[in-house]
């Protein structure tokens, strides 16, 4: 829940909590007078009862942090928060400059796109997974941004014919090795788990091999 949720919640119980004990100690059937000091004094005193006891809404930092738990002393939740937070910015870009390219190249800017987004997920799963990705969220996945928002934002006819049918097929070159960049580090975002299955196969062939 928001702060400002629970600010909202806090002062409507508080409101209410005063017009009780407004009501209350006003009536001849419970106290003689009228006692609106004290009633503001239990109205505030509700809103921070209420204040207090309804659940903050954590930051992503620290749910990060509780999720690194151990790792914590090698990666901080913050540095992992904001990584995340200019990745998914850069991704953000990545689809932005699609929407001005070709159809096929926008298609396969997407996918670049939907690739990171798949390794930021990663991450955000397993934060420790940022010391193998750190340098794709932070160098190469600003690259790839950076390159496809400079081609679509290219005129071809500004450019003479030859010369702009070679800087396409750079870009097209371009795109096959971000590509391969990109399913590699996907995939060391699973060394963890691989190395896990492959140490539990090997224990199930061993203890097959001894029965």
């Amino acid at each position: 829940m928001s702060e400002l949720a629970r600010a909202v919640l806090a002062g409507f119980a508080a409101s209410a909590a005063f017009v009780a004990i407004l009501h209350a100690v006003t009536h001849p059937a419970f106290f003689p007078g009228s006692r609106p000091a004290a009633s503001l004094v239990l109205a505030l005193a509700a809103y921070a009862g209420v204040f207090l006891l309804l659940p903050r809404r954590r930051s992503l930092a620290e749910r990060i942090g509780e999720s690194l738990g151990g790792d914590g002393a090698l990666i901080s939740a913050e540095e992992v928060a904001q990584a995340l937070i200019g990745a998914r910015d850069r991704v953000d870009a990545l689809r932005a400059s699609a929407g001005a390219l070709p159809a096929g190249e926008a298609d396969r800017v997407a996918g670049l796109a939907d690739l990171a987004d798949r390794i930021i997920a990663r991450v955000e799963e397993d934060p420790s997974d940022l010391r193998r990705v750190r340098q794709f969220l932070r160098r190469d996945l600003d690259a790839a941004a950076d390159l496809v928002d400079r081609f679509a934002r290219l005129d071809p006819a500004a450019l003479e014919a030859d010369r702009a049918a070679e800087t396409a097929r750079r870009f097209d070159g371009a795109l096959d090795d971000f590509a391969r960049l990109f399913q590699k580090y996907h995939a060391k975002t699973y060394d963890d788990d691989l190395f896990e299955l492959e140490a539990r196969l090997q224990l199930l062939e061993e203890s097959g091999r001894k029965a």
